[in-house]
């Protein structure tokens, strides 16, 4: 390519960045997964059991978010190993209802502390997650007939 060839094609980059307002802005970094969760309609938080304390009471919703493991009947862990949220099913549908590691999943729910002796309410054991229930002060809990699998 000539110079006035290298000097055209940069003049060009340069006019067509500035007319599509230049490169795009990284995303905000997220936990392995990528998926976040939306608390009360608007704050959007990643997904760690740590940040959830703050908003016990709260609405909150994820949307395709992936279903790391279900230690439970009743019980799942949305996320990845090493940030992610345990999510209690409530309200059993007649149906049934069968979700699995890997799955996504879009739900709402309520953000609910879990109180004395919750990890072994849930039957969940140490290996699947349990020392961390007990570490973390709160979980979702989500009805059953509300939650989207895919």
């Amino acid at each position: 390519m000539t110079t006035a060839g290298i000097t055209a094609a940069t003049v060009g980059a340069v006019v067509m960045a500035n007319v599509l307002g230049g490169p795009a802005e990284s995303p905000p970094p997220t936990n392995p997964t990528g998926a976040r969760l939306v608390v009360a309609g608007s704050n959007e938080i990643p997904i760690s059991s740590s940040r959830l304390d703050d908003y016990v009471g709260k609405r909150v919703s994820g949307r395709n978010v992936v279903i790391e493991s279900v230690p439970a009947n009743e019980g799942l862990w949305i996320g990845g190993e090493e940030a992610r949220v345990f999510v209690r099913l409530t309200k059993p549908t007649e149906s049934g209802f069968t979700a699995r590691a890997g799955q996504h999943m879009t739900f709402a729910g309520t953000v609910v502390r879990n109180g004395p002796g919750f990890a072994a309410r849930m039957g969940v054991t140490r290996a699947e997650g349990g020392a961390g229930l007990r570490q973390g002060l709160s979980h979702i809990e989500v009805p059953q007939d509300v939650v989207k699998l895919r």
